[in-house]
């Protein structure tokens, strides 16, 4: 009997030993990670932080890879994720100052008088039916690196030209008229593109061309489409070309780059990407010539599921392109983790990011920790150098150098 109970008590000390274990390495391991940070806005934007029709709310929190932004316009209440998409819609909130400034002018108003359409068309304000603010602390790019969310977005695209396709010469004015203003005539922005088709539109049916309307106004925004591309060749083919016209040019050239149809025409229907953004990341991976594997990277697109996702995959591509035009030292993309990163010639391999704060969550560590092992799996076990756009964290540096990494801040 006494044996028994010494039996009792000893498995009931070994079990607690054992949670006592557990909790400690779950605290070791909760410590190891950071907590997310809130950041200001007026230190990330200066006084970009608010304009004629918007401001930006002074806490911006993060998810480790991204800066989440609350942008508050008077067309409604904005989540903005990441740095790259918010530049975007501050050049778009500005373009949408001029377009405004347009439609009160002396020229556009005597076009219209000779065009069926009201000038009072114009004035509805898009606040009348506000888009809500999505609240999300996660970004689609984070949700991007996860490998167990990671899937195929077969999501179908005429790529048209939406609300205006069809009417007689609107749509060639859009996009003269976006090109002006330095914005994607094809925007998911949706007080921006009301205004653009209705603008292209009245402009159309009253013949009044952009350039005059824009000179009416002593010029366009003065925004540019660095938002968009970094290609200038992007924006004159976005000019010229319908959109079906550009998804023909994509798929050809997909084809060129030894691309398969199934990922090609999955990059090409993901509705996600406007035709600009399909064009600008074709183009920055046409512009490496001579580096294997360019499909991965087409491949992995085609996964994106939501929309910041595939902006950050557009603006990845496009620092890419800009690191090989700086040392030709690409030699091909490759698959480690489940993210297409590069090769270079001396075997190391690059990991090129619009990243705006990496941080050390434990998210973050598991990617690097993952696409680390694949990389020691390769011959030579190569070293990683990873480059992005923002900062790092001490404590994330500390841990991708634990793991054979150098980090390079501010560049492509």
């Amino acid at each position: 009997m006494i044996l028994a109970r010494q039996g009792r008590l000893m498995g009931v000390t070994a079990a607690a030993a054992y949670l006592l274990l557990l909790l400690a390495t779950h605290t070791g391991q909760a410590a190891e990670f950071e907590t997310l940070p809130t950041v200001s806005a007026r230190a990330i934007l200066g006084d970009k932080v608010g304009g004629p029709n918007y401001h930006v709310d002074e806490a911006v929190q993060s998810d480790g890879y991204v800066e989440i932004f609350t942008l508050v316009t008077k067309y409604g209440r904005f989540t903005i994720q990441g740095r790259a998409l918010l530049v975007r819609r501050l050049d778009e909130l500005g373009a949408i100052v001029a377009i405004e400034r347009m439609s009160k002018s002396k020229a556009f108003v005597k076009a219209l008088a000779t065009s069926a359409i009201a000038p009072a068309r114009l004035a509805v304000e898009t606040v009348k039916n506000p888009v809500k603010t999505v609240k999300q602390t996660v970004s689609g790019v984070g949700a991007f690196f996860d490998r167990l969310g990671s899937g195929l977005r077969n999501a179908g695209s005429d790529d048209s030209d939406g609300l205006i396709e069809g009417a007689l010469g609107a749509s060639s004015a859009k996009r003269q008229i976006a090109n002006e203003l330095g914005v994607d005539p094809y925007t998911d922005f949706k007080p921006l593109a009301t205004r653009l088709d209705q603008l292209a539109a009245a402009m159309a049916a009253g013949g009044l061309l952009p350039q005059a309307a824009f000179t009416a106004i002593g010029g366009p925004a003065g925004t540019a489409l660095s938002s968009t591309s970094s290609v200038e060749g992007v924006r004159a083919l976005v000019l010229d070309q319908t959109p079906g016209q550009l998804r023909d040019l994509n798929r050809a050239r997909l084809t060129e780059m030894g691309v398969g149809k199934g990922a090609a025409s999955r990059f090409l229907n993901n509705a996600l990407y406007t035709p600009t953004d399909k064009v600008a990341l074709v183009a920055a991976l046409r512009s490496l010539k001579g580096v294997e594997n360019c499909s991965l990277y087409i491949d992995r697109a085609a996964q994106a599921k939501r929309r910041d996702a595939a902006l950050f995959l557009v603006k990845r591509a496009e620092l890419i392109a800009q690191y090989q035009r700086s040392t030709g030292g690409i030699v091909r993309f490759i698959s480690l983790g489940d993210m297409p990163l590069n090769q270079l010639k001396d075997g190391r391999i690059l990991a090129v990011m619009p990243f705006d704060r990496l941080v050390l969550t434990e998210e973050v560590s598991r990617t690097f920790v993952t696409a680390t092992e694949d990389m020691r799996k390769l011959e030579r076990r190569p070293a990683g150098e990873l480059r992005i756009t923002g900062q790092v964290t001490k404590k994330a540096r500390q841990k991708l150098r634990e793991l054979g990494w150098t980090v390079a801040e501010r560049g492509p």
